[in-house]
């Protein structure tokens, strides 16, 4: 399976050219602004890529973690080094997620 390979019909869903060279890097505002997701469309997209992440993950080896692939910036990285990255930047935003809710709506569960 390659990870890579985009989902049938989501420019469609979202409005986009069918450009398989978008990768969704270095787009301005106004781009990202004119996209129309629906909350239905995104969450069919987070599932289909859950799937196909769960599905991939498990395949791996260390072979494949140091082989070095293209990726969105046209650079090559090795899988493992890309993957690392990936997760460090779905962290910092799931932090940044937490601070926008907790500067709108209060402190959570961890009282100060």
């Amino acid at each position: 399976m390659n990870p890579v390979v985009g989902f049938r019909g989501l420019h469609e869903k979202f409005e986009m050219d069918a450009d398989p060279a978008n990768a969704g890097v270095g787009r301005s505002l106004d781009h990202v602004m004119a996209l129309k997701p629906t909350l239905e469309n995104l969450n069919r997209y987070a599932e289909a890529v859950r799937k196909r992440t769960v599905a991939y993950l498990p395949s791996l080896d260390s072979v494949d973690l140091k082989a070095e692939d293209p990726t969105p910036l046209d650079d090559n990285q090795k899988l493992g080094g890309y993957l690392w990255g990936f997760l460090l930047d779905h962290l910092s935003h799931s932090g940044q997620l937490g601070y926008i809710r907790g500067y709108s709506t209060g402190f959570g569960w961890f009282p100060i």
